[in-house]
């Protein structure tokens, strides 16, 4: 992989999205599932009718509720990219080739799917079910085959239209269709009682401001020295791998803190111009 990512052990519940949104969008509510679903596990169902936009929606207010919260500094959530979802689907790194010829991936890989493993239109349960209720993949990954279809990040064709993919299958499709190669693509926008999502967990690439320069340590100040006016802000990325200064001379450069290089130097149009 290009990076080094986590990936959510569960699908997103209806729980975990009322907290961040306030409300609950899915289908399966207490009047669908009936009285022989527990609020508890009610609450443990995978959101869904949920389109791509309100997932990217609900990212977006998650990592704002999490910038102040030191357990979560230097990282950010967002949707896995397709590589990402089947990378962890599979079970991460594989030592023989021939394990990535199977469809399903369990605590070992198979490739028939029984009721026992996933919830499938053919398991018998005929809506979502509370996460995690079937096997997880080695990774200790749960409904990767399943449930509810899952969105990632990625345009079907980044040189066509909008239509966004989604992987792993749900529980009103067949067996086939929960492969962990198959794939399918609507829509940003569209909504219906089968499509959720699950959470990747990243580096934050967010530029934070920093405390000001006289709080640095001489050896910092002096590897970013280079503006020829007085330096008025600088600003870290979330992972530490990029540095912005600003300076009154009217220039902005980013630099690579391991090398010191500096990978772009931006001007202003004039000295009221503001950035």
């Amino acid at each position: 992989m290009a990076q080094d990512f986590y990936l959510g052990a569960y699908l997103v519940t209806q729980e975990e999205w009322q907290k961040i949104m306030g409300k609950n969008p899915s289908h399966f509510t207490r009047e669908k599932v009936g009285k022989e679903v527990s609020d508890d596990e009610l609450k443990r169902f995978p959101v869904e009718q949920v389109s791509w936009d309100d997932a990217k929606a609900f990212i977006k207010l998650l990592n704002e509720k999490i910038k102040n919260d030191a357990q979560e500094a230097g990282w950010e959530y967002r949707l896995p990219t397709e590589q990402e979802w089947e990378y962890a689907c599979r079970g991460g790194p594989m030592n023989d080739t021939a394990e990535s010829a199977f469809n399903f991936y369990f605590e070992k890989p198979t490739n028939g799917l029984s009721k026992d493993l996933a919830n499938f239109n053919g398991s018998g349960v005929q809506r979502p079910s509370k996460v995690g209720s079937y096997p997880p993949n080695r990774l200790g990954l749960y409904d990767m085959h399943g449930n509810v279809w899952e969105w990632c990040e990625d345009l079907v064709d980044p040189k066509g239209g909008p239509d966004r993919v989604f992987r792993g299958g749900s529980w009103s499709g067949v067996a086939v269709n929960c492969r962990a190669a198959n794939r399918g693509w609507l829509a940003p926008s569209t909504r219906n009682n089968s499509l959720g999502f699950r959470l990747a967990r990243v580096p934050s690439t967010e530029i934070k401001v920093s405390p000001p320069l006289e709080h640095w340590t001489a050896s910092v100040v002096q590897k970013f020295q280079g503006h020829t006016g007085q330096v008025f802000g600088v600003a870290l990325s979330g992972d530490g791998k990029l540095v912005l200064t600003g300076s009154q001379d009217n220039t902005a450069i980013l630099w690579e803190p391991a090398s010191g290089k500096k990978l772009q130097i931006l001007t202003r149009a004039s000295p009221a111009t503001q950035w």
